[in-house]
């Protein structure tokens, strides 16, 4: 018979010191496309101040680390993993509620969604790691470029130009742009530091491959027992086998696929940028969109018992027989675009969405469009 026991901790840094509250629940999530985790974490408010559950200390802004320990093993010695760490954002208590208190909290890398890009910047013939690293080293300061730098200058995607106006965007905004000028082909993320003590010492900029392969520690796989539940669809409501792209006066191309058109009948859609400039960019731009949408768009949500193996833009093996859709079973490897954790009395529940970064050929064409304005590679199909 198998044992296996779960704990869960919170490490609040207040002041210099580490507290570690009881954890009562927990929700929140991880995204890619990149977008800052927010999480609720309650906590156990005691009175009594010699105990290390007593709160009083915990401010707004004070750095934290959510934890999870999994031993299997009744001697083991425990190994604890974080999931979320970040800071206070807002701290809640009510009456009614007695001893509890809730922490909202948000990652390290919220700086990015407060600080404008305060002057002119350009850049011409430069990776988007280069153009990032800049404007890390410029405008932020609780998030710094580290050393070793773990933002990609040498592999990642050269533009032909970039161009940001004084006060226009906030840092956000160009991690966004240069997302989707790689064709999310990279992830960004930060990476706390800690010292020997395990005291939060900063926190450095990571601008790495979104991974090509799947991941070696993790498969979905029927009648396993951390598979709870699972849901696929199969649509084909932005099916699009018959476009047309036109550029300047006088620039367009096509692109069509016959076989699409055979099974689901012609589906034409007329899309336009008047900055492409020639006629191979529009067909390429056709093309690429065309491969993509001439078929069906498979998503999915997984439930599973509690897992912190995962992180947002990984590929997951999903093999699950009984589960059919236009035919064939679900057996393949899906992008990871949310991870969202629940836990609760009732245990510890963890929810992945698999399917597309861009699930809607608007906002493919879209991309597709500023990756020609800006890059001087040939178009390639988003990850």
């Amino acid at each position: 018979m198998s044992w296996k026991s779960i704990e869960y901790r919170l490490v609040v840094e207040s002041g210099g010191t580490l507290y570690y509250p009881r954890v009562l629940s927990v929700s929140g999530g991880d995204d890619f496309p990149y977008q800052v985790p927010v999480y609720q974490v309650d906590i156990e408010t005691n009175t009594n101040a010699s105990t290390t559950g007593y709160t009083s200390p915990i401010r707004t802004d004070d750095v934290l680390r959510l934890q999870v320990n999994e031993t299997y093993r009744v001697n083991e010695k425990p190994k604890w993993i974080d999931m979320f760490e970040g800071r206070v954002l807002k701290i809640s208590t009510r009456l009614k509620n007695g001893n509890r208190t809730s922490l909202m909290c948000r990652g390290h890398a919220q700086e990015i969604l407060y600080r404008k890009v305060e002057s002119d910047y350009s850049a011409s013939s430069a990776r988007t790691g280069t153009i990032l690293a800049a404007i890390v080293s410029t405008y932020l300061d609780r998030l710094t470029n580290g050393s070793p730098s773990l933002i990609d200058t040498t592999s990642s995607t050269v533009l032909t130009s970039y161009n940001v106006d004084a006060r226009t965007k906030y840092v956000y905004d160009v991690v966004k742009e240069l997302e989707s000028l790689e064709g999310y082909a990279y992830r960004f993320s930060v990476v706390p530091q800690y010292t020997a003590t395990g005291h939060y010492s900063g926190c450095y900029v990571s601008w790495q491959p979104a991974p090509t392969t799947a991941t070696p520690t993790m498969k979905i796989i029927e009648n396993r027992a951390r598979l709870d539940d699972a849901e696929f669809s199969s649509s084909i409501e932005g099916l699009v086998n018959d476009l047309v792209v036109t550029g300047a006066t006088g620039i367009s191309g096509s692109a069509t696929d016959a076989v699409s058109q055979g099974k689901y009948g012609v589906r034409q859609r007329d899309e336009s940028d008047p900055t492409i400039a020639t006629n191979y960019l529009c067909e390429q731009l056709a093309e690429s969109t065309v491969d993509r949408y001439s078929s069906d768009i498979v998503s999915g949500k997984l439930s599973l018992i509690g897992n912190n193996l995962l992180r947002p833009g990984d590929l997951l093996p999903v093999k699950l027989p009984s589960l059919e859709i236009n035919g064939a079973s679900i057996d393949d490897d899906y992008r990871v675009y949310r991870i969202s954790h629940n836990i609760s009395a009732a245990g510890w529940k963890t929810d992945v969405v698999v399917g597309e970064a861009v699930s809607d050929v608007a906002g493919y064409i879209a991309t597709l469009f500023k990756m020609a304005r800006y890059s001087n590679f040939a178009i390639k199909t988003l990850v």
